[in-house]
């Protein structure tokens, strides 16, 4: 009876030992995980060609919002005449020349 009982403790303290370095383990794994992408996520944001090419589409969007805006009878935007192509690059936004944004009514 008392081997089993000892048996018994050796199992437990065996299992929770393996938790304990399984759980540290994975924690360090976590960590390690979180700081990856930590780090992944400045080098983006610091990247000026990423931001350079965002900011060019989002003036390309809103030239083509503007261009193709529709108004109901209050003077409201309506929602359908907000569809703009997929299409926007830098390439795109280098077309508009300064004539034509002179011309543009905002």
């Amino acid at each position: 009876m008392l081997g089993l009982a000892l048996s018994c403790v050796i199992f437990i303290s065996s299992v929770g030992l393996f938790n304990i370095i399984s759980a540290v383990f994975l924690e360090r794994i976590m960590a390690y995980s979180d700081d990856a992408k930590l780090a992944k996520q400045q080098k983006r944001l610091k990247d000026k060609r990423i931001w350079y090419d965002n900011i060019a589409k989002f003036i390309n969007i809103m030239l083509q919002a503007q261009e193709k805006v529709e108004r109901d009878r209050f003077g409201d935007i309506l929602r359908e005449s907000l569809t703009v192509s997929h299409g926007l690059s830098l390439r795109g936004l280098r077309a508009v020349t300064l004539d034509a944004l002179t011309k543009k009514r905002f």
